[in-house]
């Protein structure tokens, strides 16, 4: 069967996909070049894969847009610019993936945020030692002993105490 040049076979179109072609693994967004990245679009890619938010211009960075990808995978708190930052959205990013906490400015980390993260498999590591309560520690210790060695001096023997 000859095609034209330019045409891809009926099969292998994919209706209602991002208007870019893309290999496994590659990013949609940065193959478009951004005067073309409309607000739009952007949802749609990072709708897909959280991550594309890396791709997305600043002006286009809406609370709604980095809610849906932190809503997806808590990480792409990663590429939520600083100003957008709120605790409702560090809350929303560390219930999907406690390990997102990394990515929380101290001042925002409260015993309540780092309380579900670390309930939702967060390192312990990434909590203020100020915030590091004996129930919190043993929460962590509970789902992965190596969290002990994050737990205070002070509180270690409380927490390997809980575990006799």
């Amino acid at each position: 069967m000859r095609r034209h040049a330019g045409t891809r076979p009926a099969k292998a179109q994919n209706r209602g996909s991002l208007p870019c072609r893309r290999k496994k693994g590659e990013y949609v967004l940065e193959h478009v070049p951004p005067k073309f990245r409309t607000a739009d679009l952007c949802l749609a890619a990072v709708s897909r894969r959280n991550d594309e938010l890396q791709y997305v211009p600043r002006k286009l960075r809406t609370a709604k847009l980095c809610f849906a990808a932190v809503e997806q995978d808590g990480g792409a708190l990663a590429y939520v610019p600083e100003d957008m930052i709120t605790l409702g959205l560090c809350l929303a990013a560390v219930r999907q993936n406690g390990n997102a906490l990394e990515y929380v400015s101290t001042r925002l980390k409260t015993a309540e945020l780092c309380t579900a993260a670390v309930r939702q498999g967060g390192s312990l590591g990434f909590v203020p030692v100020g915030l590091r309560t004996t129930e919190l520690c043993v929460a962590a210790v509970g789902q992965w002993v190596g969290a002990f060695s994050y737990v205070p001096k002070k509180i270690n023997a409380m927490v390997k105490e809980h575990f006799k």
